[in-house]
């Protein structure tokens, strides 16, 4: 178990050393302090709930358009 940062880490280092474009899910805008806004979008602190699946979606085609 080790934190989030490091998988990002190391998906963000494999995928540009195969030169794939890669979004950092980092500056899409999740709340990074334990709120009840951050428990709606992220409950377990890792995986996206409905609400936050919409989130990142809208904020990653800002991205990407």
């Amino acid at each position: 178990i080790t934190t989030i940062d490091a998988y990002r880490n190391a998906i963000f280092e494999m995928a540009t050393s195969y030169e794939f474009n890669v979004v950092d899910g980092s500056q899409i805008g999740f709340p990074a302090d334990r709120t009840e806004f951050a428990d709606a979008v992220c409950s377990d602190g890792v995986h996206p709930s409905l609400l936050g699946h919409s989130l990142y979606a809208n904020s990653l085609s800002g991205i990407l358009v």
